[in-house]
């Protein structure tokens, strides 16, 4: 998977080369969530204690974040960078 940074300037050059395409509707995620939902779909049982944590912390991107780098969970050891 590729760093939030490149997936967001992927979408912008998505976005803006279709810009003026009227028939043409996009719903796109921010990148950034695209990446908690990759370690996810990727995780094992160490993301019991991140699931559990960003929960309590509200369950927003900060929130993720934080869970993982308590718990020690690297991003690139799930997701790799690519």
């Amino acid at each position: 998977m590729l760093p939030a940074r490149e997936l967001s300037r992927r979408l912008r050059a998505i976005r803006e080369g279709l810009r003026r395409e009227k028939k043409v509707r996009l719903a796109l995620e921010s990148a950034n969530w695209s990446v908690i939902e990759g370690v996810l779909s990727q995780g094992d049982r160490r993301l019991g204690e991140v699931i559990v944590k960003a929960d309590e912390g509200g369950a927003n991107l900060g929130a993720w974040r934080g869970a993982m780098r308590d718990a020690g969970v690297s991003v690139e050891e799930y997701v790799g960078r690519g």
